[in-house]
Order: C-alpha cells, then structure tokens, then sequence
C-alpha cells in the first residue's frame, strides 16, 4: 500500500467509479461504541484533494453525527474498496463536520445530483477535512456485480412532508445508541424545543419534553442541560 497527504488523481478516477463506500466514526468514551455504516446513491463528492463530503439521507439512525458533534472529536475514515477490476482498498482519513439541511450553501449543495438535494430525506452533509489517504492491496475482496441501487428508501421518504420527516428524526435521531446527543435535536419544525430521551429496547429515542425550559432559538439542548449550538448559516460539529 501507499500513504498520501491528499488525494492524488488516480484514486480520486478510482472513486468516481464506486458504488458504495463506508464511513466510520467513534464515540470518544472508552465504552462507548464504533460505528460502521455503508452508502450508497450517487452522494459523494471530492471537492478537492484534501476536501471531501457526502449527503446524508434519513434512517433510523444518527450515530455518525452524534460522534462528529461531540466535543473534542470528529474523527472520521472513509474506505472504498474494489468489488470489480484491479484490487483496491482506499481510506480517507479526516475530520468531519454536519452541515445540516438548512443550513446548507448553494455551493455545496451545486456538488449533488439535484434527486438527492431534493430528497425529502435529507437531513444534512457531511464535509469532511482530510489529513491522510491510504491504499492497501484489497486481494481478498471479493468480486460482486452492481446490478442496480434500492429506491426503497427513497420511494418511502417520498410519501412524506417536511413536518412528518421532522417528527421521524426527533424521534429516531436526537441521541445516539450512547445516549449522546445528534442531528435530531436541530428540526426546524420543532426549533427552540427541548428533546429528552427515553428508552425504547436498546435505543435511545427522543421526543419534545413537555414543562422543560426550551433553549435559545438556534441551539438544541439535551436532557443533561448540555447545549448544542446551532445558528443559522453554521456547521454543527465545528
């Protein structure tokens, strides 16, 4: 394998071609846990040799923007791999920041099909700054034929109105399976409400917490008082 200091073109040629990647993050407490998530639609771009970022779509869960949110960290790798072709596995290497869907710029927005941009599900980009690119050789990766992406996701979201999806993510996405707290917490239908968790069978989901103080307009709060800034035209996770 190689290291690199940016991208260099070969790799980023190798990364227009893929249909899916990884991302990885962590949560900065020694138990608390590693999450991997695999991505796929036409959803990552290389702004520059050392800039990356992905849209990000809804789901049932939000652990990569609790760990990018959380005080101190960011880390973030991003590995493509070689399903077809001459062996390869690439990792980027980076800090990462949420940018969320309203606080998106028309420049970073330009950098995405508009099907995406348009998505009912989407929630926000992920930027990320990259410090370190890596390639090892991949000769155990098996091969696989793309055949075509699942529109399930996106056919499910379609049904759906801002308010809907705002509910969905305050639900679903205000706290990480560590309890810490992530993009859910900042839906513009719910903005200046307080979110607090509670258990639901191995999660930890969210909902308006009725009689609590609501915090600043701009800034989500979660339930141990911590407060979470988010103005207007900012990237949380900065």
């Amino acid at each position: 394998g190689k290291a690199y200091d940016s991208v260099p073109d070969s790799q980023a040629e190798f990364i227009k071609k893929q249909k899916i990647f990884f991302v990885a993050t962590a949560n900065l407490s020694p138990d608390g846990h590693i999450n991997v998530s695999p991505k796929g639609h036409d959803c990552f771009t290389l702004i520059d040799k050392n800039t990356c970022a992905y849209l990000d779509l809804s789901g049932s869960g939000a652990e990569t923007a609790a760990h990018l949110m959380q005080e101190g960290n960011g880390r973030i790798t991003i590995m493509f791999c070689a399903f077809e072709g001459s062996p390869n596995i690439l990792r980027l290497y980076g800090k990462g920041k949420i940018v969320l869907r309203q606080d998106t710029t028309k420049d970073l927005l330009s950098r995405f099909p508009e099907d995406m941009v348009k998505d009912p599900g989407f929630r926000a980009i992920v930027v990320i700054d990259i410090h370190r690119v890596s390639t090892s050789c991949g000769f155990a990766v098996p091969f696989f034929d793309y055949k075509e992406d699942r529109n399930v996701l996106k056919k499910h979201f379609a049904k759906k109105k801002q308010e809907d999806m705002d509910q969905y993510r305050v639900k679903k996405n205000s706290f990480s399976i560590d309890g810490e707290p992530s993009l859910g917490q900042f839906q513009e239908t719910f903005e200046g409400q307080p979110i607090e968790p509670y258990d639901a069978k191995g999660y930890h989901w969210g909902r308006i917490a009725p009689g609590k103080k609501a915090p600043p307009k701009g800034y989500g709060v979660s339930v141990d008082g911590r407060t979470l800034a988010r103005r207007p035209g900012t990237a949380t996770g900065q």
